[in-house]
Parts: C-alpha cells; structure tokens; sequence
C-alpha cells in the first residue's frame, strides 16, 4: 500500500534488500556489468581486427 500523499506525489513503498541491490552489491553489480559491455566490445574489435586482414587480401587480389 502506498504511503500518505506528500507534496502531490505518493511514497513509493521501500524495496525488498532482494529486488535491488546496494552498497557493495551494487557496485559489484555495476562493475560486473560495466565489464561485460568492456568485454563484448573487445570480442566486437577483436573479431574486425582478424577480419580485415582477410577481406584486405581478397579485395586486393
């Protein structure tokens, strides 16, 4: 259930300490999901890096 009006807005009742997380869980979460993107653009750039030599060549050719 909601909270008294305040100010024209209702009070979001408080979060379960399961359904977000804080302190240390969240910047454990953050970093986790800052290094995932890291890694999925390396894999990315890592990929166009192989290629290009190839398609280099058989342009050429």
């Amino acid at each position: 259930m909601l909270a008294p009006h305040r100010k024209g807005k209702a009070s979001k009742p408080p979060r379960a300490s399961s359904e977000a997380p804080v302190g240390e869980d969240l910047t454990a979460t953050s970093y986790t999901r800052s290094l995932n993107k890291t890694t999925t653009r390396l894999e990315v750039l890592l990929k166009v890096i192989v290629v290009t030599p190839v398609i280099l060549q058989t342009v050429s050719s």
